[in-house]
């Protein structure tokens, strides 16, 4: 259904109401509604794929100390009412889905299939889009997006030319949702988890700057010790495959994951690793350009299923528990010698 109407003293507005196509249950499956933190890493990825330099993520509390409202503003390019039309009335098939570069800066893409718009109902009922873009004829227009959890494949879109001020950029405003699982966006772990998704971009494109709960992310300041692979390989279907792993040491966190990445170091999959090497902080980066065809693999993975990703992580990580010994000789000689 479209529409024209006009505000009180201002410009026409289009507004339409975009069908997502695709099933409430496919959505709900989609949203991922118990992984807050991920969801906001979700819609950091999609602001750093709109070419964005600043991104902040704002955790607002209520009054009883619990999440009120997340907010995500970035500077990037933003969402032309065309491409609003079109990508909120889709899942899949994304042309992030096969990696590719950003327009602008050339940076490498991450979204997945569309799938951050949807994470966002994992940090509230309400969700609101508003963003500025320029659009084909250089016009700077502003569009705001809407969807509520009861109508979650249904989406408001109003366009309006923008204001003498503003910027080209997206504001993503969610509130409205009582759930537990929203207060691990309080937690220390939040940052720490963001920090280590995001570690091989920022220490790449070190121009870009992400902000969560006033806190600087920024791994530099985390980071103990480095190891690099080289030349490592792995067999499938008669052929060698080629690929490569970045070993990064924590000064002060628990965490110990996989990260599945393309050839640019963008995560596409994760895997916790938190029963492996106890006696380490580390994330490994498993990086293979093919990586982005085999999303959602993980799971064919224990079931035995025929994978590339099977002989990939046995080769990683054959390497990650050697690189590890290896640097547990060096600590028990230091140890002896003190």
């Amino acid at each position: 259904m479209d529409n024209v109407f006009r505000p009180a003293g201002g410009c026409p507005v289009m507004a339409d109401h975009v069908l997502l196509e695709a099933g409430d249950d496919l959505v709900r499956q989609l949203s991922h509604e118990r992984e807050a933190v991920k969801a906001v890493l979700e819609l950091v990825w999609n602001s750093l794929d709109a070419d964005a330099t600043q991104v902040d993520v704002i955790v607002e509390r209520s009054a009883m100390e619990g999440v009120d409202k997340v907010v995500v503003t970035d500077n990037g390019d933003g969402i032309t009412p065309e491409k609003a039309r079109s990508a909120f009335k889709r899942v899949g098939n994304s042309d992030k889905r096969m990696g590719g570069t950003t327009d602008r800066l050339l940076r490498p893409l991450h979204g997945k299939a569309g799938r951050g718009r949807l994470r966002a109902f994992a940090l509230g009922d309400s969700t609101r889009w508003t963003s500025t873009a320029r659009a084909v004829d250089g016009r700077l227009m502003r569009t705001t997006i809407e969807s509520e959890i009861r109508r979650r494949t249904t989406w408001r879109i109003d366009s309006q030319p923008a204001g003498e001020t503003d910027r080209p950029g997206t504001t993503v405003e969610l509130w409205g949702k009582q759930s537990r699982h929203l207060l691990r966006l309080l937690e220390t772990k939040a940052a720490t988890q963001i920090t280590a998704a995001l570690a091989p971009y920022l220490l790449t494109w070190t121009d870009v700057r992400v902000t969560y709960d006033g806190q600087r992310i920024d791994p530099r300041t985390q980071i103990q010790d480095e190891d690099h692979s080289k030349d490592l390989t792995f067999e499938h279907d008669g052929q060698t495959h080629p690929f490569t792993v970045r070993l990064i040491h924590w000064r002060s966190s628990t965490e110990r994951t996989i990260a599945l990445c393309d050839a640019a170091s963008a995560p596409v999959e994760t895997i916790d690793a938190s029963a492996e090497h106890a006696d380490f902080s580390y994330t490994a980066y498993v990086l293979w350009e093919p990586m982005p065809r085999h999303r959602n693999e993980i799971p064919l993975i224990m079931l035995g299923g025929d994978t590339p990703l099977t002989p990939l992580l046995r080769a990683a990580r054959d390497w990650i528990a050697t690189r590890l010994e290896e640097r547990r000789r060096r600590q028990r000689r230091q140890l002896v010698d003190r």
